[in-house]
Protein backbone atom coordinates (compact mmCIF):
# COMPACT_ATOMS: atom_id res chain seq x y z
CA UNK A 1 0.00 0.00 0.00
CA UNK A 2 1.22 3.88 -0.81
CA UNK A 3 2.65 5.41 2.39
CA UNK A 4 -0.09 7.86 2.76
CA UNK A 5 -2.78 5.37 2.93
CA UNK A 6 -0.77 3.32 6.17
CA UNK A 7 -0.19 6.76 7.60
CA UNK A 8 -3.70 7.68 7.52
CA UNK A 9 -4.56 4.32 8.38
CA UNK A 10 -2.56 4.24 11.85
CA UNK A 11 -3.35 7.71 12.74
CA UNK A 12 -7.29 6.73 12.44
CA UNK A 13 -6.59 3.40 14.37
CA UNK A 14 -4.54 5.44 17.09
CA UNK A 15 -7.60 7.89 17.19
CA UNK A 16 -10.13 5.06 17.91
CA UNK A 17 -7.70 3.35 20.65
CA UNK A 18 -7.82 7.31 22.35
CA UNK A 19 -11.54 6.97 22.28
CA UNK A 20 -11.83 3.58 23.58
CA UNK A 21 -9.30 4.41 26.70
CA UNK A 22 -11.33 7.99 27.69
CA UNK A 23 -15.07 6.94 26.59
CA UNK A 24 -17.04 6.51 29.88
CA UNK A 25 -14.66 7.88 31.81
CA UNK A 26 -14.90 11.10 33.69
CA UNK A 27 -13.54 13.81 34.54
CA UNK A 28 -12.26 14.50 37.82
CA UNK A 29 -14.38 17.49 38.32
CA UNK A 30 -17.59 15.02 37.47
CA UNK A 31 -19.29 13.17 39.52
CA UNK A 32 -20.54 9.90 38.23
CA UNK A 33 -24.62 9.39 39.75
CA UNK A 34 -25.77 6.00 40.09
CA UNK A 35 -28.07 3.98 38.33
CA UNK A 36 -31.11 4.67 40.35
CA UNK A 37 -30.38 8.28 39.76
CA UNK A 38 -31.18 8.37 36.09
CA UNK A 39 -34.20 5.89 36.44
CA UNK A 40 -35.51 8.51 38.74
CA UNK A 41 -34.77 11.26 36.19
CA UNK A 42 -36.93 8.82 33.55
CA UNK A 43 -39.66 7.86 35.78
CA UNK A 44 -40.16 12.12 36.70
CA UNK A 45 -39.90 12.88 33.10
CA UNK A 46 -42.43 10.05 32.54
CA UNK A 47 -45.16 10.97 35.03
CA UNK A 48 -44.60 15.00 33.94
CA UNK A 49 -45.22 13.88 30.37
CA UNK A 50 -48.09 11.45 30.49
CA UNK A 51 -50.58 12.66 33.60
CA UNK A 52 -52.36 8.96 32.85
CA UNK A 53 -49.38 7.25 34.06
CA UNK A 54 -49.11 6.03 37.60
CA UNK A 55 -46.55 3.91 39.69
CA UNK A 56 -47.24 0.96 41.77
CA UNK A 57 -45.24 -1.12 44.16
CA UNK A 58 -44.22 -1.94 47.81
CA UNK A 59 -43.21 0.99 49.45
CA UNK A 60 -42.73 3.22 46.29
CA UNK A 61 -44.28 6.45 47.98
CA UNK A 62 -41.11 5.65 50.83
CA UNK A 63 -38.22 5.72 47.64
CA UNK A 64 -39.08 1.89 47.30
CA UNK A 65 -36.60 -0.49 46.90
CA UNK A 66 -33.02 1.21 46.23
CA UNK A 67 -34.70 4.56 46.12
CA UNK A 68 -35.44 4.98 42.74
CA UNK A 69 -38.82 6.78 43.34
CA UNK A 70 -37.03 8.74 46.26
CA UNK A 71 -39.02 11.95 46.18
CA UNK A 72 -41.39 11.23 43.57
CA UNK A 73 -44.51 11.18 46.02
CA UNK A 74 -44.14 15.12 46.76
CA UNK A 75 -44.14 15.81 43.36
CA UNK A 76 -46.96 13.24 42.24
CA UNK A 77 -49.07 12.66 45.74
CA UNK A 78 -51.83 10.38 44.09
CA UNK A 79 -50.12 8.54 41.01
CA UNK A 80 -47.07 6.99 43.14
CA UNK A 81 -49.13 4.36 45.06
CA UNK A 82 -48.04 1.96 48.01
CA UNK A 83 -49.46 -1.65 47.43
CA UNK A 84 -49.33 -5.02 50.32
CA UNK A 85 -46.35 -6.93 49.33
CA UNK A 86 -48.38 -9.71 46.90
CA UNK A 87 -47.21 -9.70 43.42
CA UNK A 88 -50.38 -10.99 42.39
CA UNK A 89 -52.50 -8.62 43.23
CA UNK A 90 -50.13 -5.58 42.95
CA UNK A 91 -50.25 -6.96 38.37
CA UNK A 92 -53.88 -7.33 38.93
CA UNK A 93 -54.42 -3.54 40.36
CA UNK A 94 -51.77 -2.49 37.35
CA UNK A 95 -53.95 -4.51 34.45
CA UNK A 96 -56.82 -3.11 36.38
CA UNK A 97 -55.82 0.71 36.03
CA UNK A 98 -54.34 -0.15 32.40
CA UNK A 99 -58.11 -1.35 31.73
CA UNK A 100 -59.57 1.64 33.16
CA UNK A 101 -56.89 3.99 30.52
CA UNK A 102 -53.86 4.66 32.57
CA UNK A 103 -50.42 3.45 31.97
CA UNK A 104 -49.30 2.11 35.30
CA UNK A 105 -45.53 1.24 35.82
CA UNK A 106 -45.26 -1.52 38.32
CA UNK A 107 -41.94 -2.02 40.63
CA UNK A 108 -40.82 -5.50 41.84
CA UNK A 109 -38.59 -5.37 44.49
CA UNK A 110 -36.43 -8.74 42.75
CA UNK A 111 -36.67 -10.23 39.76
CA UNK A 112 -37.42 -13.08 41.14
CA UNK A 113 -40.28 -12.19 42.92
CA UNK A 114 -41.99 -11.92 39.56
CA UNK A 115 -42.34 -15.89 40.04
CA UNK A 116 -44.81 -15.42 43.03
CA UNK A 117 -47.57 -13.58 40.74
CA UNK A 118 -46.49 -15.47 37.31
CA UNK A 119 -49.78 -16.27 36.60
CA UNK A 120 -50.80 -13.39 36.60
CA UNK A 121 -48.30 -11.97 34.73
CA UNK A 122 -48.89 -14.64 32.16
CA UNK A 123 -52.65 -13.67 31.92
CA UNK A 124 -51.83 -9.90 31.31
CA UNK A 125 -49.59 -10.71 28.37
CA UNK A 126 -51.53 -13.40 26.82
CA UNK A 127 -54.86 -11.55 27.06
CA UNK A 128 -53.10 -8.89 25.25
CA UNK A 129 -51.34 -10.84 22.65
CA UNK A 130 -54.51 -13.16 22.38
CA UNK A 131 -56.71 -10.57 21.49
CA UNK A 132 -54.42 -8.47 18.95
CA UNK A 133 -54.60 -5.38 21.58
CA UNK A 134 -58.15 -5.28 21.70
CA UNK A 135 -58.03 -6.20 25.95
CA UNK A 136 -56.16 -2.79 26.90
CA UNK A 137 -53.42 -4.31 29.39
CA UNK A 138 -50.66 -2.77 28.54
CA UNK A 139 -48.15 -1.32 31.72
CA UNK A 140 -44.51 -1.47 32.23
CA UNK A 141 -43.01 -4.00 34.54
CA UNK A 142 -39.58 -2.80 36.40
CA UNK A 143 -37.51 -5.59 37.66
CA UNK A 144 -34.49 -5.58 39.88
CA UNK A 145 -31.90 -8.31 40.33
CA UNK A 146 -29.38 -8.93 37.69
CA UNK A 147 -26.23 -7.62 38.88
CA UNK A 148 -23.43 -10.53 40.14
CA UNK A 149 -24.49 -12.22 43.25
CA UNK A 150 -25.24 -8.91 45.31
CA UNK A 151 -28.54 -9.63 46.01
CA UNK A 152 -29.93 -11.50 48.63
CA UNK A 153 -29.46 -15.46 48.30
CA UNK A 154 -30.64 -17.85 45.31
CA UNK A 155 -33.85 -16.97 46.20
CA UNK A 156 -33.64 -13.29 44.83
CA UNK A 157 -31.35 -13.92 41.57
CA UNK A 158 -32.85 -16.62 39.30
CA UNK A 159 -36.12 -15.77 37.59
CA UNK A 160 -38.62 -17.09 35.46
CA UNK A 161 -37.82 -14.52 32.55
CA UNK A 162 -35.95 -16.89 30.24
CA UNK A 163 -39.28 -18.16 28.93
CA UNK A 164 -40.82 -14.67 28.09
CA UNK A 165 -44.00 -14.65 26.88
CA UNK A 166 -46.10 -13.09 23.50
CA UNK A 167 -47.17 -10.25 24.21
CA UNK A 168 -43.49 -8.83 26.38
CA UNK A 169 -41.21 -6.71 25.44
CA UNK A 170 -38.14 -7.15 27.51
CA UNK A 171 -35.42 -4.04 28.18
CA UNK A 172 -32.55 -3.74 30.02
CA UNK A 173 -31.22 -0.59 31.68
CA UNK A 174 -27.80 -0.55 31.11
CA UNK A 175 -25.07 1.59 31.95
CA UNK A 176 -23.11 0.67 28.95
CA UNK A 177 -19.81 -0.80 30.26
CA UNK A 178 -21.27 -4.15 29.54
CA UNK A 179 -22.16 -3.49 25.54
CA UNK A 180 -18.91 -1.97 25.28
CA UNK A 181 -17.24 -5.07 26.44
CA UNK A 182 -19.36 -7.24 24.59
CA UNK A 183 -18.65 -5.05 21.53
CA UNK A 184 -14.68 -5.32 22.04
CA UNK A 185 -14.90 -8.86 22.35
CA UNK A 186 -16.87 -8.81 18.72
CA UNK A 187 -19.74 -10.48 20.16
CA UNK A 188 -22.14 -7.64 18.91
Amino acid sequence: LPEDILVEGKKKKKQQEEQQKTMGKISKKEKKDVMRKHMTEVLKETLNKYPNTVYLGEDVQHGGYYLVTDGLLSQFPNRIIDVPPDETTLLGISMGFSQLGFCPIVEIPYAKYLDCGVDMFYEIALNHWLTNGQSKTGMVVRLQGFDKGIFGGNFHTHIMLSHVPPGVDLVCFSNGEVSLAYNDKGCI
